[in-house]
């Protein structure tokens, strides 16, 4: 558990647990075929999965409790050095899995690790078994544009109102630039043009703060969700992967992004009710950082063991995993063995600085 828990919101850490884990689930399978019966997982996922973490962005933000300055180094802290720390494992250990086969890939030169080195550094993903952080500087990004616009326009010496105003067509400007450049495919640097959509929905989730929106989510508006998004996949009309510029359509995007985002909040609302499934969320959401950096070196992982023990190598190098069947295993490890890892590593690093006091002392 995070040490500063006492001052975090369980239910939005629980929301969090919900994205994340529906980003593995993503991944792990596109379609569930029961008794011939087709389930789009993945397409229904996709609605909201990466929008949630824009959402409760904005939940959680505190409007006057620092200057942009501090605001935007606490997240340089908390998103860009750990995007740093997992980037230079990847480069280190990724020769060691394309000799072990999990990755079908060029091994990096001794020039290779310094331009994929300073890549991370100037912010960009080494892709590949880390491809999810692809969302890190993007979602980085939107949270610094929004902390800027709200405390600039709020310290304008107009009424309330006005700011309110002025901010309510700011974000719509913002959200009609990310559609445009989005559906023009213009890859932005650090995909800037994402965004530019996520940042009226940090702002929504802002405001749903204020009207407290968890009171009004819950089993009608989950069901309501439920179908209205069932019916938007069944008629075919597209699908969101904003990391192929797909957003369903211009004039729906945000309509059935809020639509994911009020089914998520009610499905969390609902598992909250269930004391263990929500200490699970809880602790999945604490770690959507660390699941998102790991659930594809874990998914391999679990291939390496059944690749190995099956004697079907040809199968191991398979992206993002070499077996459809097992989802269910893929999503428990992803995000499981992610978190045991973590586990590990909280651990070590107490035992390191209690060496590092006891030889302080003496």
């Amino acid at each position: 558990m995070d040490p500063k828990s006492k001052n975090r919101d369980n239910y939005i850490d629980a929301v969090k647990g919900v994205g994340i884990i529906s980003i593995v689930l993503g991944h792990a399978c596109w379609n569930i075929n029961i008794r011939g019966c087709i389930l789009p997982v993945g397409p229904f996922v996709y609605l909201y999965h990466l929008a949630i973490f824009a959402f409760c962005a904005g939940y959680v933000y505190k409007s006057n409790e620092d200057s942009v300055w501090i605001y935007i180094s606490k997240r340089l802290k908390s998103m860009y050095l750990p995007f740093i720390q997992y980037s230079i494992f990847y480069i280190v250990c990724r020769n060691i899995f394309i000799k072990i086969g999990v990755l079908e890939a060029t091994s990096y030169t001794i020039c290779d690790t310094i331009i994929a080195f300073t890549n991370i550094l100037t912010f960009n993903s080494c892709g590949e078994l880390v491809g999810a952080l692809w969302f890190v500087p993007m979602i980085f990004f939107a949270v610094v544009f929004y902390a800027f616009l709200e405390k600039s326009i709020n310290k304008l010496n107009i009424t309330i109102l006005i700011k309110k105003v002025i901010m309510c067509i700011v974000m719509m400007l913002i959200g009609i630039v990310g559609l445009y450049t989005t559906e023009k495919q213009y890859g932005l640097l650090h995909n800037i043009q994402i965004a530019y959509l996520f940042v009226p929905i940090i702002w929504l989730g802002s405001l749903a703060k204020k009207i407290e929106i968890k009171k009004y989510c819950g089993l009608i508006i989950g069901i309501i969700t439920f179908l209205i998004m069932s019916i938007v996949l069944y008629l075919n009309v597209g699908i969101i992967e904003l990391s192929k510029f797909m957003i369903i359509n211009k004039w729906i995007f945000y309509p059935i992004t809020i639509i994911g985002i009020l089914f998520c909040l009610s499905i969390t609302k609902l598992f909250c009710k269930l004391g263990k499934i929500e200490k699970m969320l809880i602790v999945a959401g604490r770690n959507s950082f660390d699941i998102m950096a790991l659930h594809f070196i874990c998914f391999k992982l679990i291939d390496f063991i059944i690749c190995k023990s099956i004697g079907k190598n040809d199968l191991l190098a398979v992206f993002p995993h070499s077996f459809n069947s097992i989802w269910i295993i893929y999503v428990l490890g992803g995000v499981g063995i992610s978190i045991w890892v973590v586990n590990m590593k909280n651990k070590l690093k107490k035992i390191w600085r209690k060496i590092e006091n006891r030889n302080r002392i003496q």
